[in-house]
Formats: C-alpha cells, structure tokens, sequence
C-alpha cells in the first residue's frame, strides 16, 4: 500500500507538478494577451482621438469651404453686376449717339429739303420770268416783222 501510496503520491506531484507548469505557462500567456490587449485598447483609442480629430478637421474644412463659396458666389455676382453695369452705360451711350445722329441728320434732311423747296421756287420764278420775256420778244419780233415791210415800202417807192 505504501507503494501504491508513494507511487500514487509521486505520480500526484508530477501531475501537481504538470499542473503548476500549465499554470506558469497560462499566466504567462494570460499576462500576454493582457498585456496585448492593454496595447490594443491604447492604440484604439489612440485611433479614436485620431478619427475625432480628423472628423473636426472635416467640420472646419468644410465649413471653410462653404464660405469660400458663398463668397466666392457673391465676388462673381458683383462682378457679373459690375459688367452688366458698364454693359449698360455703353449701350446707353451708343443709344444716345445714335439718337443724336439721327437727330442731326433729320436736321439737315430738314433744311436741304427747305433749300431745295427755296432753289425749286427761285428756278420756277425765273423760267416763268424768261418765258414772260420770250413771248415779249417774240411780240417784238411778230412786231418787227410787220413793221418791216411797211418801213420799207417808202424806201421801195424810191
């Protein structure tokens, strides 16, 4: 009994024995992924300071970016006002030219067409004054022709 007793006892401490190996071992692979999870975790949140961070940076940048484009808007708009309003004097300045030009121009159409009308009359006045004068002449003519032959008749005598 002893015997069994002693192999028994030597068998329980080598199991013992085997027990506190895989006990050693286990804590040593416990403390590990312990410690592996601890450095998992810092890095996580880590990361998620990052990940924060860079989500903050999102929000400024794109709050940045849409005031850039409002104002980038409102620059465009007055400028194409800016343009619109040059457009515009010009136009207006070409209308005023224009309409002064024909202004101009029915003015002189005016008075040619007043000098023409003047001409026109001077012209009519002075062929009714020669026609006047053509039919006095060929009254005189008619005149003299009949007057010849009389003044020549005493002369005929002789």
């Amino acid at each position: 009994r002893l015997e069994v007793a002693a192999k028994g006892s030597k068998s329980g401490e080598e199991a013992l024995a085997q027990v506190a190996t895989m006990s050693k071992e286990m804590r040593k692979e416990l403390d590990s992924a312990k410690s592996e999870k601890e450095k998992l975790e810092k890095r996580l949140a880590t990361m998620q300071l990052k990940v924060e961070e860079l989500e903050g940076d999102k929000g400024r940048l794109e709050s940045g970016l849409r005031v850039a484009k409002t104002a980038a808007e409102e620059d465009a708009q007055q400028i194409v006002e800016r343009e619109k309003r040059v457009v515009e004097k010009e136009a207006g300045k070409k209308v005023e030219m224009l309409t002064e030009s024909i202004e101009s121009m029915q003015a002189s159409m005016t008075r040619l067409e007043q000098q023409s009308s003047h001409k026109e009359a001077r012209l009519r006045s002075e062929i009714q004054d020669l026609q006047n004068r053509c039919a006095e002449a060929e009254g005189r003519c008619q005149e003299l022709t009949s007057s010849v032959p009389e003044s020549t008749r005493p002369l005929l005598r002789q």
